[in-house]
């Protein structure tokens, strides 16, 4: 993707006419340079280490399924922890 295929996705964001002001504004303001960002950061990733971002979301994701259904205790006491922790955290800040 190139700097001018994100200024073109940002026009087009504005000018539609289907979706309403502030969806307009905020997949120009904020959706669309995110996704710019991702992109360039993939790409970086892939030609260092032969993986992308997208690639290995994707494999966390099959690999957390894989030990949903295999091993459902130690998937679940996983959320757990790691949800007990983010709350005591959270609610200490």
């Amino acid at each position: 993707m190139k700097w001018s295929d994100f200024i073109e996705m940002e026009k087009d964001t504005l000018k539609d006419k289907d979706i309403n002001v502030f969806t307009r504004v905020f997949g120009a303001a904020i959706v669309a340079p995110v996704y710019y960002a991702v992109i360039k950061a993939d790409k970086a990733l892939e030609t260092i280490t032969g993986k992308g971002i997208i690639e290995r979301g994707v494999e966390s994701m099959k690999k957390e399924e894989e030990e949903k259904k295999n091993h459902y205790w130690k998937w679940a006491g996983k959320k757990l922890l790691r949800g007990t922790i983010k709350g005591v955290l959270g609610g200490s800040i």
